[in-house]
């Protein structure tokens, strides 16, 4: 990913936890219809885990 698109899903990763998205939302947005997550798309969902973990320090576990 390039320094732009780290920005840019890091902040929309940001927006989604301020949306009150849970990790098993995204993950099930993520993942695609054979049941597997891509690698640009695993990238999203640790972007979007560092971003939920911030917000929900004591919640990290339950990701």
């Amino acid at each position: 990913m390039s320094a732009a698109q780290l920005s840019k899903w890091t902040a929309r990763a940001e927006y989604w936890v301020d949306r009150g998205f849970t990790p098993a939302y995204i993950k099930d947005k993520l993942t695609g219809l054979n049941g597997k997550m891509n690698d640009k798309n695993q990238e999203k969902y640790r972007l979007f885990g560092a971003a939920w973990g911030r917000a929900n320090p004591g919640e990290l576990g339950r990701m």
